[in-house]
């Protein structure tokens, strides 16, 4: 076997370079995945391109199989701001995108249908999420986005780039170690895969881009997200059950999230939404703070229309601070199901209690709170609002249509 079989490949030796525009750097660092590619499309060994020091702009990159994109310290990926720098839409069949939210099917970093993959290093991915943005929306209002709220990109059309970095049906994904900052929407995004591990990933959004979410976990499984930090105006850590064409073959299970800095002007963990199941969830020694809602159990997105089943979820040895909510759910779809909830040794500061609903069909059912504690908040500081709160009840919970939530202490 040639020596250098498993020698890295440098972007710049095909091409990029940071004088480049994002179309020819991101035409150059393709060739070295191709290239990585075509001479270890093996499980063993595993190939490797290295993004050295410096800032190289780029469009949309295809990751191939059983090859690892590592970023050095001091490397930069920063995104295109050109619709013609992403991929179309409809690129492949699985792909999606949001009118109302106003994103578009476009990704930076892409693996369809991939095996054995990994982003790693030191290095930094730039969404350049504020290029695509004015001011600060004068008529969004929400209290929770006290920093302000950029709700629509300045270009109505074509939107803006949709999940940064983005894998759909794929196996064996790792990232560990960069750094993601400034993402135009979410930040992350699995659908259908299987195997991902996550580890000492930062994300930095501003936390005034709207739909800015920071690891968005979708009909996936075995699923691993440790010692990381998000810092984002969107939900930090979303896990949902909303593939339109795979929800009944995937379901969304053996999701673990844990030793997490989540800090969110919306939700710091939201798990539902969609059709599907989810299943098998243990969130572990999180902090969460300035969320609106800090875990928050949420079937449907739409009210009205069907909703996904919940179950088997423990929240362990979690502090909830600064939030409104500190655990939430909501009941607003049809065909939904909440079941065996668990919250242990969990620690609540907020201005409400936490709070089940459900409905004369459907209710949350064993749900239960061990050894867990809720400091009342007179008020917060949010934008628009200084004195936001007063009058709110101090007790540990309320529930509204359920029967069958228990708090225990030992």
């Amino acid at each position: 076997m040639d020596k250098n079989l498993n020698a890295a490949l440098d972007i710049r030796d095909f091409g990029a370079a940071e004088t480049n525009t994002a179309a020819e750097n991101a035409a150059a660092i393709q060739k070295a995945l191709d290239a990585a590619w075509e001479r270890g499309n093996a499980p063993a060994p595993w190939q490797y391109v290295v993004v050295p020091s410096g800032t190289f702009v780029t469009g949309t990159i295809w990751l191939r199989s059983h090859v690892e994109l590592r970023l050095e310290k001091g490397a930069v990926l920063k995104a295109g701001v050109r619709p013609e720098d992403y991929n179309a839409s409809d690129a492949f069949p699985e792909n999606f995108w949001n009118d109302n939210e106003e994103w578009s099917g476009g990704h930076l970093i892409l693996g369809y249908k991939v095996e054995d993959v990994a982003i790693t290093g030191e290095g930094t991915i730039d969404g350049s999420g504020l290029s695509f943005f004015g001011e600060c929306d004068e008529d969004s209002r929400f209290p929770f986005y006290k920093y302000g709220l950029r709700l629509h990109p300045l270009d109505r059309s074509w939107f803006r780039p949709g999940p940064l970095v983005a894998f759909f049906l794929s196996k064996g994904i790792r990232l560990e170690g960069v750094r993601v900052v400034d993402s135009p929407a979410w930040t992350t995004h699995f659908r259908c895969c299987d195997g991902v591990a996550i580890k000492g990933v930062s994300i930095r959004n501003d936390r005034t881009v709207a739909n800015s979410d920071g690891f968005s976990i979708d009909c996936s499984r075995n699923v691993t997200v440790s010692g990381c930090t998000v810092i984002t105006g969107d939900d930090a850590v979303a896990i949902r059950a909303s593939c339109k064409l795979h929800a009944s073959e995937h379901p969304c299970e053996n999701v673990v999230v844990e030793d997490c800095d989540l800090s969110s002007c919306c939700i710091g963990v939201r798990i539902g939404i969609g059709s599907g199941t989810i299943r098998d969830v243990a969130i572990r020694r999180c902090r969460i703070r300035e969320a609106a809602h800090g875990i928050r159990f949420h079937p449907a997105w739409i009210p009205g229309t069907k909703g996904c089943s919940i179950e088997r979820v423990r929240v362990e040895d979690c502090d909830v601070r600064e939030c409104d909510f500190p655990v939430e759910s909501q009941c607003n779809a049809t065909d939904w199901s909440i079941r065996d909830i668990a919250f242990e040794r969990c620690r609540f500061s907020s201005l409400r209690p936490a709070i089940f609903r459900g409905d004369a069909e459907r209710h949350p059912e064993n749900v239960v709170f061990r050894d867990c504690s809720r400091e009342h908040l007179d008020h917060l500081k949010v934008r628009h609002h200084p004195g936001y709160g007063g009058g709110r009840p101090d007790t540990f919970m309320e529930i509204e249509g359920v029967a069958d939530v228990r708090l225990e202490q030992r």
